[in-house]
């Protein structure tokens, strides 16, 4: 399965089960400053707060990241 935490919020989780349901195609494009902000510690709501992008988006990518 994925990497399903305590520290995962249970949206993060949500968009990690989301992210395996998804055609390749129907995922968001990914975003290299995503990848960057959260090896930096950013959570996902920062992340997009910082992006200017939906909280979802940048979930689905990064869950989408971890699946690969």
């Amino acid at each position: 399965m994925g990497r399903t935490t305590e520290m995962q919020s249970r949206a993060d989780q949500r968009a990690e089960r989301h992210a395996r349901t998804f055609a390749v195609s129907q995922l968001p494009k990914p975003d290299p400053r995503v990848s960057e902000l959260a090896a930096q510690g950013y959570n996902a709501l920062q992340i997009a707060s910082l992006l200017r992008l939906p909280a979802i988006d940048v979930r689905l990518m990064l869950a989408s990241r971890e699946r690969t």
